[in-house]
């Protein structure tokens, strides 16, 4: 989109042709659409899995932001796809999502209502994994970011065999809630890993 605006600008200043008309909002969307598409085929032509695509596709920074940071997304998810644990994430994410979405309004901040042992452990997880994570992906060392990421499997499933996050008291669940949401969040900063079909199945 930035690099469109800036030729339509160089276009339009009385050198290159005649002013162009202001694109609408449809027409915007439309050339989104385009490209999305366009760039869709371009990975897959290059080895990327249907659902690695759209796990990437899926998260905050789509590859129609950033393309190459994209590539580089996919290659990492391609390669960390192969650890059991990243897989077994991948499975368990599907449920983290459909929790999240279950939150409504902002997450609330922890106030030590958390007390069952593994949701507590998740949570003290969160806040040290969490932040390694974010590091590794500010570094552009996205390989090292999704195999932090996989660490989370072991105690993710503690939680779900423990812990029943929909339970009758509001605030208690707006606080298991947030805790599953910032999970999502976090991980939605690198890809939407529910779209990673396991090995086992056939691709959708």
């Amino acid at each position: 989109g930035a690099l469109l605006d800036r030729a339509r600008a160089e276009y339009s200043d009385g050198r290159g042709g005649p002013a162009l008309p202001e694109e609408s909002e449809e027409e915007r969307r439309e050339r989104a659409v385009f490209f999305e598409e366009r760039l869709r085929f371009l990975f897959q032509q290059r080895g990327f899995g249907y659902d690695e695509v759209n796990a990437v596709a899926g998260a905050r920074r789509s590859f129609l932001d950033a393309p190459f940071d994209a590539r580089l997304r996919l290659e990492a998810l391609q390669k960390v796809r192969a650890l059991p644990e990243f897989e077994a994430l991948a499975v368990a994410f599907k449920r983290v999502k459909n929790l999240a979405r279950e939150l409504r309004g902002e997450p609330s901040p922890s106030t030590g209502r958390l007390t069952e042992p593994a949701e507590r452990d998740l949570l003290q997880e969160y806040e040290t994994r969490g932040a390694a994570v974010r590091a590794a992906a500010s570094r552009r060392e996205y390989f090292e970011a999704f195999r932090l990421a996989a660490g989370f499997r072991e105690r993710l499933d503690r939680f779900f065999t423990e812990v029943f996050v929909m339970v009758e008291d509001e605030g208690l669940r707006t606080e298991r809630l947030s805790l599953v949401w910032r999970l999502y969040d976090l991980m939605l900063d690198l890809a939407d890993i529910s779209e990673i079909v396991p090995r086992s199945e056939p691709y959708r």
